[in-house]
């Protein structure tokens, strides 16, 4: 358990670090925006397409580690959708706040778990990661904005529009660029995947940062919502992600990443879809900050449980 903490610690700081910073005049809450832009449409695209790229994906789970997810945040999705009036009743906002606990029960925060996979299992876990991008993200996409869209206050899109947002993730095309050229046997120039390369490294250590500077501590209350909705995410989409990947066959470095995949708190970029389509932004940035911290005694009894650490 010790040495589970111990493997987590780096991240936790550098969360810590990413709050004590936005707390600066010097790295106030707009220049944030702007790194988190910079992570999202940049870096972390460079480094998910090299990953695929150079990934032997022959011998990867692709299938069973996206079965696994996919079903896994099916059942989630379901089962909030079933208790929609209890959520509802608990925080008193009604539909837009269901949209809140509905995010924070099924989205994950992609940047610390590739994080973490890269750090604990080096470029296969990077690789496996990528993999998981793939299998939820899309799906994830679809289901959060329709969540929003139907809930919220805001104007709400057409099925066009919703579809144009999720193909233009930059998440998921570099991951599709990086894998289809995989496939094909193609090659790069050099100096350009050089250049990629090099934008790609700085992306999992701001991504990380971005995550502590997007906290906000004084949300942090006692109320049964948060830690019920916790509850939800932290353990309950553990549990049925990793038994659906042992179930269906997945073991060793594939199933430690399943592992982190599902333990991580929710999406930070969740809070930007709240407010952009009328839905409970100050309820979604109330959820990211509690399961941000509830994670650092959470995720480290999940991986010493699969054995990851």
């Amino acid at each position: 358990m010790i040495a589970a903490f111990e493997a987590l610690l780096p991240f936790f700081l550098l969360i810590a670090l990413g709050w004590a910073l936005s707390q600066t005049e010097t790295f106030a809450r707009p220049m944030w925006e702007g790194i988190e832009r910079l992570n999202y449409y940049v870096l972390f695209p460079a480094i998910l397409f090299l990953t695929m790229l150079w990934a032997d994906l022959s011998n990867a789970p692709v299938v069973p580690i996206g079965g696994a997810m996919i079903l896994s945040i099916v059942i989630v999705a379901g089962f909030m959708v079933a208790t929609r009036p209890f959520w509802m009743r608990m925080s008193g906002g009604g539909g837009p706040s269901f949209s809140s606990h509905f995010q924070g029960a099924v989205r994950w925060q992609t940047s610390v778990a590739l994080a973490l996979a890269s750090d604990l299992f080096g470029v296969e876990g990077l690789a496996l990661g990528a993999i998981s991008v793939a299998a939820m993200i899309p799906l994830l996409n679809i289901l959060s904005v329709f969540a929003v869209v139907a809930n919220g206050d805001g104007e709400r899109p057409s099925l066009g529009q919703i579809l144009l947002e999720i193909f233009r993730n930059p998440l998921i095309i570099s991951v599709a660029a990086g894998a289809a050229l995989n496939l094909a046997g193609a090659s790069i120039y050099g100096p350009v995947t050089t250049a990629v390369d090099l934008l790609g490294k700085g992306a999992l250590g701001v991504g990380v940062l971005c995550v502590g500077a997007g906290l906000s501590l004084r949300s942090l209350s006692p109320r049964i919502d948060l830690a019920a909705i916790s509850i939800v995410k932290l353990a309950a989409m553990p549990a049925l992600m990793i038994g659906f990947a042992k179930l269906f066959g997945v073991s060793g470095t594939a199933l430690n990443v399943v592992a982190i995949s599902s333990a991580v708190p929710t999406a930070s970029n969740a809070y930007l879809l709240a407010r952009r389509l009328g839905g409970d932004a100050p309820l979604m940035s109330a959820i990211i900050t509690v399961q941000t911290v509830a994670a650092m005694a959470t995720l480290p009894v999940v991986l010493w449980l699969v054995g990851a650490v």
